[in-house]
């Protein structure tokens, strides 16, 4: 994860930004998967699925000027 704050010049936080590492992580959860096994296909589908829906391309409405 990283963060990069921003400030004005009266040095009032004007944006804060925080960056996560989805696929690092992800690998982590599956690295003790076998997926050679068909059975295990399930799993790491759901798991790739919810790193998806976690990660989005366009910023939240709420935050943008």
């Amino acid at each position: 994860m990283t963060a990069y704050f921003i400030f004005d010049a009266d040095e009032k936080l004007v944006c804060e930004r925080i960056y996560f590492d989805t696929l690092t992580w992800l690998r982590q959860l599956l690295s003790g998967i076998d997926l050679k096994k068909p059975k295990n296909w399930p799993f790491v589908i759901r798991a790739v699925r919810g790193a998806m829906a976690q990660t989005s391309s366009a910023p939240d409405p709420r935050l943008t000027n």
